[in-house]
């Protein structure tokens, strides 16, 4: 069931608009005439229509105006231009502005067939939306937020965690939940109270992580007039510290570690790389996991101690022309690895493979480069890494990495995530699942993280992707 607005200072114009278009054949059971421009944005921003029609020049309130600030505070409503003005910088401007169409008074039989064929691919889709499509920018994340909460003082609190143990958070936390969204597989976010979430509370929140061996992180206090896109970014990324330490705890404020231990293993194990010392290798890659929680590093610690290695690895294999290796961060490791003890134990066989003097034959490389593909094809979907495939296929992880660079000139990872996001846009044009869902399809839990680098590689956020491509199909089904 969907809403619409009719707006224009013309009643006569609203009228004829209502009685033009075939409200039930869009599903729309709500619709609301609206003669006065005073107010319309705020009204539009907190009943939410799906729908708005509405003219540009009404007495000194212009439509462009009304849909400007909507647009800019977050609204999801689909806006429908009707005009008397045969204007191309008004068609411009409001295209600009996200209308979907620009009708001209009268309205021709053929603009409402037009018009109804869109709503109807839009309106489809659009109840598929969940708060995860509010992540793709700030602008989106902090226009639902203005929406939304009250004057008040709030926090993000966000933890991964299976459903039942959810259930009892959720119980204990009951006094203070403002609202609670799902952002990746078994991933929530709970917006609560900041003055409620007070230090028994939160004393008993400690407990219960360490004793379901959960890591929960609690964001700083925000109100709906800061930048809350920003604190929860920090929040986000200190929840990935359940990376880092399985056994649980309640983080509140990142702590700045001292990072003098970590720089001399790192320095230990640029030494040893270079001089292929594989058991000092082994030495200290395995006191590195105990290590993090001794020192209370964190996630961005990994990111640091990880890239820095990778790029000491390349180097050492710079006189094969390989690179295997690519640099990543918190959210690609995450995606790559369950935590940081399979991180270090598979960068231990990585370097024992690659420190290897083996001779890289050519023989039968295009037979070992599709069944590397097939492979891809076949198990894409799950946390797949080159031990996984070279394993399968009884190859070196050396010799996997010179097909890469032969074939593709990409590595693995570049490679692996460019075919998930293919397999995506096949996904979001050719099926109703919604968006989550698509990304737990490819092999992507996070949502967040979803979002982020589907718009890295094709430049548009999923939704948009969706909405824009998607409809160029369906638009072209109906024509045949």
């Amino acid at each position: 069931m969907f809403s619409a607005f009719i707006v224009d200072d013309d009643k006569v114009s609203v009228e004829v608009t209502y009685m033009l278009f075939p409200w039930l054949e869009l599903n729309v059971t709500r619709i609301e005439k609206i003669y006065t421009p005073t107010g319309l944005a705020k009204k539009i921003l907190s009943e939410s229509p799906d729908i708005v029609f509405i003219d540009i020049e009404m007495g000194d309130m212009s439509g462009l105006q009304v849909m400007e600030e909507c647009k800019k505070a977050g609204s999801n409503a689909y806006f429908i231009i009707v005009s008397g003005h045969d204007n191309f910088d008004y068609a411009h401007t409001a295209v600009n502005l996200g209308a979907i169409y620009y009708l001209l008074k009268p309205i021709d039989r053929k603009d409402i067939d037009a018009v109804v064929t869109k709503l109807k691919f839009l309106l489809k889709n659009s109840k598929q939306d969940s708060f995860s499509e509010h992540l793709t920018s700030a602008k989106n994340f902090n226009g639902y937020l203005t929406q939304h909460l009250e004057d008040k003082k709030y926090r993000f609190i966000i933890s991964t965690l299976e459903e039942l143990l959810y259930k009892k958070m959720e119980k204990l936390l009951s006094s203070c939940i403002f609202s609670s969204h799902l952002i990746g597989k078994n991933k929530h976010l709970l917006i609560v109270t900041s003055d409620n979430f007070v230090i028994p509370l939160s004393a008993n929140l400690d407990d219960f992580c360490k004793n379901n061996k959960i890591v929960c992180a609690v964001s700083n206090v925000f109100t709906k007039d800061d930048n809350p896109y920003d604190i929860f970014q920090q929040a986000n990324h200190l929840s990935y510290n359940q990376f880092v330490n399985p056994s649980g705890q309640l983080l509140i404020d990142p702590v700045n570690s001292d990072t003098t231990v970590l720089k001399d293993i790192l320095d230990s194990l640029f030494q040893a790389i270079d001089a292929k010392q594989t058991e000092v290798i082994n030495r200290n890659l395995t006191v590195l996991p105990q290590l993090f929680l001794q020192q209370k590093y964190t996630m961005a610690h990994v990111v640091w101690f990880y890239n820095a290695l990778i790029g000491r690895i390349n180097i050492v294999l710079n006189h094969d022309h390989v690179f295997p290796l690519s640099q990543m961060d918190e959210e690609d490791l995450q995606t790559y690895f369950l935590d940081f003890g399979e991180l270090c134990r598979t960068l231990y066989h990585s370097i024992l493979e690659i420190l290897k003097t083996e001779q890289i034959t050519e023989k039968n490389n295009n037979q070992l480069w599709e069944k590397v593909l097939h492979f891809i094809e076949k198990n894409y979907s799950k946390k797949l890494q080159v031990q996984d495939i070279c394993k399968n296929l009884f190859i070196s992880e050396r010799t996997f990495y010179y097909l890469f660079k032969s074939n593709v000139k990409v590595t693995f990872v570049e490679y692996l995530t460019e075919f998930r996001i293919k397999k995506a846009k096949i996904l979001l044009l050719t099926t109703n699942l919604p968006i989550p869902e698509v990304a737990e399809k490819v092999g992507i839990k996070d949502h967040y993280y979803f979002n982020k680098v589907f718009k890295k590689h094709t430049g548009i956020t999923p939704v948009k992707f969706k909405m824009e491509e998607g409809y160029l199909s369906y638009e072209q089904e109906v024509k045949d």
